[in-house]
This record gives structure tokens, sequence and C-alpha cells, in this order.
């Protein structure tokens, strides 16, 4: 059927279903006539007056405030251009670095305990550990001075370590300085000419690595455990030391021997002297050395052979 639109007069087919008050030719013109057309309901703004631009404006009950704005623009004006009515409270200090008077505010004066005009002092201050301030050698001779004969108790000791657990020294990561570095290799040579000193260091070195097994030196210590029950022990993690060496296995059933587990990419320079180098080494303090090469275990019925030589020699 044919019906006219209610906005523009002019005809248009439609289906009989879709017949209602009004009807229109197409959406514009349905848009059109609702916005042209008063609604019924009262509107429930109210007048305000715009505190930038002083325009009139319509907003609702709930919006308005104490400074009302018709756009973002005036908004923005209006709280660059306004000036405060309370005056900032500031007060003047001096630069903990260069002396400056600059302000600060009270809350500031109240938290902290050394300002700073700027960044560069503030770096300035931090690097200097006597805040820009040097002593005369005057002062330096009465500190000599007062601390010679000065010792501390063990209590005290004990106490300062008990304060220091859990937390970093001062100069660790910092580099030694010049004069300290020949004075520090010297005493660190003279204490590793000490036998115990230097054994205990370097089991603490491998016991703190937390060394395990690798998978040759698994296979070549459940060889020795079927041909010699608990008569070997794998003493690679550093529990034994002989002479600076760490050898891989010692026997712990009354024999002076050991045995060491080489690797062939490890150990190529040795492969020609058969590692003669090491079983000197460890003749010198009374023991007696055997090298198996990680390539040998290739053939586990040669290395049998060799070791139990080497067990019953």
């Amino acid at each position: 059927m044919k019906i006219i639109c209610a906005n523009c007069g002019q005809e248009k087919k439609i289906r009989p279903c879709y017949l209602k008050e009004h009807n229109f030719c197409s959406s514009d013109c349905y848009h059109s006539f609702v916005a042209g057309k008063p609604s019924g309901r009262k509107s429930r703004k109210v007048k305000a007056i715009c505190a930038s631009c002083k325009n009139i404006i319509d907003v609702m009950p709930s919006r308005v405030k104490d400074n009302n704005f018709c756009s973002n623009n005036c908004r923005f004006k209006w709280q660059k251009g306004r000036s405060c009515s309370k005056r900032k409270v500031v007060v003047r200090v001096n630069c903990s670095t260069c002396n400056k008077e600059i302000e600060k505010a009270p809350w500031q004066i109240r938290k902290q305990k050394y300002f700073f005009c700027n960044s560069g002092c503030r770096k300035t201050w931090k690097g200097n550990p006597r805040i820009g301030q040097s002593r005369t050698q005057e002062v330096k001779d009465k500190i000599k001075k007062g601390l010679l004969g000065h010792l501390v108790t063990d209590s005290t000791r004990e106490l300062i370590s008990s304060k220091l657990v859990g937390k970093l020294k001062p100069n660790v990561g910092l580099a030694q300085r010049g004069k300290s570095k020949p004075k520090i290799s010297v005493s660190m040579k003279k204490k590793w000419q000490d036998k115990t000193y230097r054994e205990k260091q370097l089991t603490a070195i491998m016991k703190g690595c937390e060394i395990h097994p690798n998978k040759p030196e698994t296979v070549l210590n459940n060889l020795l455990q079927n041909i010699f029950p608990n008569e070997w022990k794998f003493v690679g993690d550093g529990s034994v030391i002989i002479g600076w060496k760490n050898p891989d296995f010692v026997n712990i059933n009354g024999q002076k021997k050991v045995i060491e587990l080489y690797g062939d990419y490890w150990h190529q320079k040795e492969k020609e002297t058969n590692g003669a180098n090491r079983v000197s080494h460890f003749k010198q303090y009374g023991y007696d050395a055997l090298i198996i090469w990680d390539s040998e275990l290739k053939s586990i019925e040669i290395v049998r052979k060799k070791i139990m030589e080497f067990h019953y020699a």
C-alpha cells in the first residue's frame, strides 16, 4: 500500500504490517522529523554562567558547581589565568653543597635533613663522604694518636659481626685503589704459601661450586663399585686436595692410590705424555696415580683390565 511521508510529503509503497501513525520514506526523514518535533517532557536543566567567558549555559542540577564552564577550552583558560587566593608559604634554606639560598616547603623542612639546589649538587654531596669538608693535618694527627694502641675486644668484634649479618660490605664490588692492590697481592701470596690455609680455601671453593659427577665420571664410578665395592670414592667435588690438586677418585681401603679421568678435549695437550705431570705430582706425596681417558670408556673391558692391574700392583 502507499503512504505519505510525514516529513517531506512524498509517496512510498510499504507493507501493511509496517503502517504506523507517522510513516517516513527514509531514515533521513525520520531523524529530521524527530529533531524538529518538540518533546512532551519538561527539561530539568538549569541556567548557569560560564566562569571564563560569562556565557549562559544549561546544565543538570547535579552538575552545578562553584565554577561552571561551557567547554574544556574555557576551563583550561580559567585554570591557567586564575590567581590563588592563599599565599604560598615557603622557607628559605641553604644548599648543603654550594651554600646557595633556596626555597623549600614546610613539609620538606620537617622530613629532610639536607637540601640541594639541583641534581648536580646532590651527586657531588653523595660522592663526598665528608660532605665537602676536608680534615686538616692537625685533626688527622689527633685521630691517629688517639687510635694508637687501641685494641678491639672480642665482645666488640662479635657485636660488630652480628650487626653486619646479611649486609654487604661497603667496598664490595668497588675497584681497589692503586696503592692497595700491590699490598693485597703480597699478603695473599704469603697466605697461600701456608699449606693448611691453601687446602682449606680450595676445599671451600670446590664445595661452594656444588660439583657432581658428570656422565663419564658416573660410568667410571659404577665400574669401580662393580669391581671393588666400597673401596673407591668419588672426590672430584673438592673433598680431597693433594698438593693443590684435586683427584677424581681415591682409594679408601688403605691404599694410597688415585684415579684421574681425563677428557680428550680439555686435556689434549697432555695426551702425548699420558698425564705424566699429574702422575709425578701425586708421586711426591706418596700416591700412585692412574690416568683414564674418556674415549677409553667406549671399551669397558679394556678399562676394567687396566683398573685391576693398577689396583693389584
